[in-house]
């Protein structure tokens, strides 16, 4: 059985709709500088509340990414949702988001 994520919050902290989500992110990216930054990306820090409140400041980050190719993602997040100790590792197969669904790598 393949298990898949459902988006908790597409349609309120970004859009549902497919050619809006990339209308809108294709509209933050272009108006945001591009900001030289010297030696190797390892990693990127970027806010994740609604875009209308940081999805200009997350462009800053992603627009370093452009045109560089990746072989595994690592997303690293809080719960909101319950407290824990520790951390905790999505073990299903897939993310779907508006924009298309995402395999786990879990190797």
């Amino acid at each position: 059985m393949y298990q898949i994520r459902k988006p908790a919050v597409a349609g309120m902290f970004y859009p549902s709709n497919p050619k809006k989500l990339s209308a809108d992110i294709e509209t933050m990216l272009s108006v945001t500088p591009l900001i030289e930054v010297k030696g190797k990306i390892f990693g990127i820090i970027v806010p994740h509340a609604g875009y209308i409140y940081s999805g200009r400041t997350a462009a800053y980050a992603f627009k370093l990414l452009k045109g560089m190719e990746f072989k595994t993602v690592i997303i690293i997040s809080p719960s909101h949702r319950e407290y824990f100790p520790g951390i905790s590792v999505y073990n299903g197969d897939a993310f779907e988001t508006p924009l298309g669904v995402i395999e786990t790598d879990k190797e």
